[in-house]
């Protein structure tokens, strides 16, 4: 292992091209347990190829270990290889401890393709195993929100129970979602609780609240939205029109004025 340590220092020190040699030159010598810790290191560093190289080695003296499998699916992915991740994957038994994990990762995949229903059998094959594991709520959640099944997602991404999972806003999902289903009043209040940034979010906020006849927040948050970015477009209608229906005509005109002049 102190070879394999010197080269984590050498790439530390910005010494990339050193570690690599000093790793090719060490990987005839190794035993499977450091070739095993080369192959992440390559998979950490972003050198899949040689990754999946020292993998393929190690699954053909260790046939069982999923945990080989579950890597080289990781890399095939990545590498946009997804029929040769989704062989590996199936390849893991239903009694194995990595099914689960498996199942998740084949379900993104299809998901992906576009293949929704595999997808989602895949997702509810894992919660049957294992009810209670978030990380299975929360592709549930996704799958059915990207499908457009929102009442569905909603189930699943408030039985999170956080405002975020995976650098996610759980709550923006479920203003969205609750928006989408037409329940523009539950929509309103994860809004409130969410810390929207972007222009998008708070331009489909303040949608939501016109739907529910808050045109004072709507003002509000399409305003905001000009404010971070004048190029909106999408928000100047809607805002002058809001402006005009509260009888604030002189700010409906230069409103609109003002789409004239990012236009």
């Amino acid at each position: 292992m102190d070879t394999i340590m010197q080269a984590v220092r050498l790439v530390e020190n910005n010494q990339v091209e050193k570690a690599l040699e000093k790793l090719e030159n060490f990987l005839p010598l190794a035993d499977e347990e450091e070739k095993y810790t080369i192959a992440q290191l390559y998979l950490q560093w972003g050198y899949l190829t040689e990754s999946s190289e020292i993998l393929h080695q190690l699954l053909e003296i260790y046939p069982e270990e999923t945990e080989l499998r579950i890597m080289l699916a990781q890399i095939y992915t990545e590498l946009e290889q997804d029929e040769e991740a989704i062989q590996q994957l199936s390849m893991i038994d239903a009694d194995d401890e990595s099914y689960v994990q498996a199942l998740v990762q084949l379900a993104d995949l299809y998901q992906s393709q576009g293949i929704f229903e595999v997808a989602e059998q895949k997702l509810l094959t894992a919660k049957r195993i294992q009810p209670d594991e978030k990380v299975i709520d929360f592709a549930l959640g996704e799958l059915y929100y990207s499908i457009g099944e929102y009442q569905h997602a909603i189930v699943y991404y408030e039985r999170l129970g956080q405002i975020e999972f995976a650098e996610v806003s759980i709550t923006e999902r479920l203003a969205e979602s609750y928006a989408s289903a037409g329940k523009y009043e539950e929509a309103l209040q994860f809004y409130k609780e969410s810390d929207l940034k972007t222009p998008d979010a708070l331009f489909k906020y303040g949608i939501t609240a016109q739907q529910a006849e808050r045109s004072d927040i709507a003002i509000y948050t399409w305003e905001k939205v000009i404010h971070l970015d004048p190029y909106y477009h999408t928000a100047y209608y809607p805002l002058a029109k809001a402006y005009e229906e509260e009888e604030l005509l002189d700010k409906a005109y230069k409103t609109a004025q003002k789409r004239s002049r990012y236009g």
